[in-house]
């Protein structure tokens, strides 16, 4: 292949003439090569200055550059690096060359690559590129950074004036509508609206009132019109017990708790007075006090089981619940009590021994510690070996029969157990609690007070965490002591509780009485005689 030079003229005998080709007819055929067209390439650049020093260089200023005096003004711009090549001769533009790569190059080393006084209006005024201010490849780099991990840029976006920077593959964007960061670490922030799930406890804006309470924020209470109603620590508004609106009366106890979601019914025993014991959860569960001696007495904070007679009838319909959690107050250990209370329960069955009753004894001891355990299909099956009293938050979950566990919980902590696997569910007759109307558990049940009692279809240790809690904190808003209250003594007292140094319960000259201590002050004897009681101490009990 050649490349025409020149022509030579005939008519003139002179080269450079002109050549003129006939057009090309010939069909292209299969291997045919394809010449990629030559373009005419040259290099043009301005001068150069190289400027080299062998002798030591002073530290006096020195520079090189355009200093401009006298008279200056609008018209002069100091320095100008300006491509005068139209857009249309680039890619993305409608051309096919390639944008030149830098307009401004420094390199080197230097302690700062730029020193500049501030502009009267601007330090930098940056225009839109080549593609203008509204179409999607409008956006650019404001700065790309060398990092450790590789690139970071700060970038602009001219459509939405959206500044966007990515560290390290981490997007922070800052826009006209929002601050977009995935973690905001700041002393203080001072906002009007905060969007999204924010936690109580994440704003501890509200001090708490006493050791035992939280602090949390304030929700809204929402606009209802005629109502008076104060904040509680759980988070829920509620209305002061005996009033209608226009400030608070009566006892200022709570009309009402926020009902657990999910349960199958829940009972607050907040109705102070009637037969009825009314299931708040909306599932229609209530239950139903027992007549004359076998009701329990309302108290201003829960529903009181004196006698152990005292039951709440249950619908069968909670029959197949797996989970229970109650909040009690147990009452402490009593010489008439103990003696006639076998199986102390808090949830029993109308089947007796055979359905499920879910007790607060420790079943080895026979009723002279209280612990979570069950009894139910006829037999004991298991029970924790944490021993308590007082008020706390019993919580069960029962295994499935023949093959897992039951589970027992004490404040929201699960209890070591002992026993085999479970009976399951109850399937016929129905649940009360307190007192157990059948069988040889007739006569046994619960004395102490009922705050609250949860049943659930299904219950996982998470959750009873979390509604232990939540039943604590409503005990404590009602003013139930949470932990037991010193009971100063009007003079020294010498207590005697097992029956087996006492020789049975009524005997006439108990042994303690026989006691005559030398070198005390004038001391009282308090001869409980309780059947069964043990002292516990150092993991060995004495009776």
């Amino acid at each position: 292949m050649a490349e025409v030079l020149g022509v030579f003229d005939t008519a003139t005998k002179s080269v450079d003439g002109q050549l003129t080709l006939a057009p090309n007819t010939v069909a292209w055929a299969v291997n045919d090569s394809l010449e990629e067209p030559h373009y005419y390439q040259q290099r043009v650049a301005p001068d150069v200055s190289f400027i080299g020093q062998w002798t030591p260089r002073a530290t006096v200023g020195q520079t090189a550059g355009v200093e401009y005096e006298n008279n200056v003004g609008p018209g002069v711009s100091g320095w100008t690096v300006s491509n005068n090549v139209s857009a249309s001769n680039y890619l993305g533009n409608g051309g096919t060359h390639t944008e030149p790569g830098y307009a401004y190059v420094v390199q080197g080393i230097w302690q700062r690559t730029m020193d500049v006084q501030a502009g009267e209006q601007s330090v930098f005024s940056v225009h839109c590129n080549s593609h203008g201010c509204g179409n999607w490849n409008s956006g650019y780099d404001l700065f790309e950074l060398d990092s450790s991990a590789g690139s970071d840029s700060v970038s602009f976006q001219p459509t939405t004036s959206t500044l966007h920077m990515n560290l390290r593959g981490t997007n922070y964007q800052f826009s006209p509508q929002a601050f977009t960061a995935g973690t905001i670490n700041a002393g203080t922030v001072n906002a009007t609206t905060l969007n999204g799930t924010v936690g109580a406890a994440q704003l501890p804006l509200f001090g708490a009132s006493g050791t035992t309470h939280s602090p949390g924020a304030v929700p809204d209470p929402g606009a209802t019109a005629g109502t008076a109603r104060y904040l509680r620590e759980d988070g829920t508004w509620s209305v002061p017990a005996g009033s209608t609106g226009g400030g608070q009366t009566g006892s200022g106890l709570p009309s009402g708790v926020a009902p657990i979601a999910g349960a199958t019914a829940d009972y607050d025993f907040l109705q102070g007075s009637g037969s009825v014991l009314t299931d708040i959860s909306g599932n229609g569960n209530s239950g139903t006090l027992g007549s004359g001696a076998a009701a329990p007495q309302w108290i201003p904070n829960g529903l009181s089981f004196t006698a152990l007679t005292q039951s709440v009838s249950l619908p069968a319909s909670l029959n197949g619940s797996q989970g229970w959690i109650f909040s009690v107050y147990v009452n402490p250990l009593t010489q008439v009590a103990l003696a006639s209370n076998q199986y102390s329960m808090i949830l029993a069955s109308t089947l007796g021994p055979s359905g499920l009753n879910l007790l607060y004894q420790d079943l080895g001891l026979q009723g002279s510690a209280f612990s979570p355990s069950s009894y139910s299909g006829g037999s004991a099956q298991s029970s924790c070996t944490t021993l308590v009293a007082g008020f706390h938050v019993f919580g069960y979950i029962l295994g499935v029969s023949g093959t897992s566990t039951d589970h027992f919980y004490i404040d929201g902590n699960e209890c070591t157990r002992g026993g085999g696997t479970s009976a399951g569910f109850q399937t016929s007759g129905n649940l009360v609690l307190g007192s157990s109307p059948s069988g040889s558990f007739n006569g046994s049940g619960f004395y102490g007070n009922m705050y609250r009692a949860v049943a659930f279809p299904t219950l996982n240790a998470a959750q009873m965490k979390l509604y232990s809690q939540q039943l604590t904190s409503d005990a404590a808003s009602r003013g139930v002591p949470l932990v037991p209250a010193l009971a100063p003594q009007p003079a020294p007292s010498l207590f005697a509780i097992g029956d087996s140094i006492t020789f049975g319960i009524g005997v006439t000259t108990p042994w303690p009485s026989l006691l005559n201590l030398t070198n005390q002050q004038p001391y009282v004897i308090n001869n409980y005689g309780i059947p069964g009681a043990k002292a516990r101490r150092d993991g060995w009990f004495r009776s």
